[in-house]
């Protein structure tokens, strides 16, 4: 198969899973730990399989404690931060806001991973930013809601996790990262809040399961996708780009499923403009 079809496959997989989270997060009993520890654990069971299919070899752990506790630290939060976030943003919202991590991602890689901030990636971390504004501040009580400073913090922490990834994937290679990358944050959470387990059960009832569980499938495939285009032939500034498609078509679909049609055109000025910051980051 050709890597576009893989990357048509992953933003597909990344519009639905934020359409799904959301329909999940409206829930009034749905809760935002129970919810990401779900998540974790199902996602490691599904990419698990896909590893072992592939070959899996145990990354080195021991080598870079500090790494791989900072990824299990980092994702467990995005997680959480993400389903919070969810619970009082419309999908739409939430996308493009989440998308100030590309700007935290290549912070810290200058520091870190020493990559170039030159005046091209300004311009595009002035365009994020100006539309994450923008949306935040769409309504006429200009101020910031929790959601929007969920979404914010969960950027934080995703951007400096893609950082410590690009580090460890120096170490090892991808789909053996993703196994550890997903079972730790779940035991992060589960360690750190355990009367969380109780809540699980909201989750048992068998819509609400197969919702969870579709939310998993999507997320982790879309992924998996994500790299089998990179690993196929496409460019990664090719499939980089192209993904980011997907805030378009989770504003599309978010309007046409979820009825989140409350300034439209402007959700998709803003996602277009930060398409072109992205575009800038690169």
């Amino acid at each position: 198969m050709s890597w576009l079809f893989f990357i048509i496959i992953s933003v597909l997989g990344s519009a639905i899973s934020n359409i799904l989270r959301r329909v999940i997060m409206k829930g009034e009993k749905s809760d935002a730990m129970a919810t990401s520890i779900i998540f974790q654990y199902m996602g490691f069971v599904m990419v698990l399989a896909f590893a072992l299919f592939h070959g899996f070899s145990l990354p080195p752990l021991t080598q870079y404690p500090v790494n791989f506790i900072a990824q299990a630290v980092l994702w467990g939060l995005s997680s959480l931060l993400l389903f919070k976030a969810s619970k009082s943003l419309e999908a739409s919202e939430v996308t493009i806001i989440s998308t100030v991590s590309s700007v935290i991602t290549i912070i810290t890689a200058v520091f870190f991973l020493h990559d170039v901030f030159n005046t091209q990636r300004v311009l595009g971390t002035i365009l994020i930013l100006a539309s994450v504004i923008f949306v935040s501040f769409q309504n006429k009580k200009m101020r910031l809601n929790k959601g929007v400073l969920f979404a914010l913090a969960y950027s934080l922490c995703s951007g400096v996790a893609i950082t410590n990834d690009a580090f460890i994937l120096q170490k090892t290679d991808v789909y053996s990262m993703l196994v550890i990358g997903w079972l730790t944050p779940g035991l992060f959470l589960t360690i750190t809040n355990p009367g969380a387990i109780k809540k699980m059960g909201y989750f048992f009832h068998k819509k609400r399961f197969m919702k969870i569980f579709l939310l998993t499938l999507f997320y982790a495939f879309g992924g998996i996708a994500f790299y089998l285009a990179i690993t196929t032939g496409g460019q990664a500034s090719q499939v980089a780009t192209i993904s980011q498609t997907s805030i378009i078509a989770t504003i599309i679909i978010a309007a046409l499923f979820l009825k989140e049609r409350d300034h439209l055109i402007k959700k998709i000025v803003a996602s277009i403009f930060v398409m072109i910051g992205i575009l800038l980051l690169r």
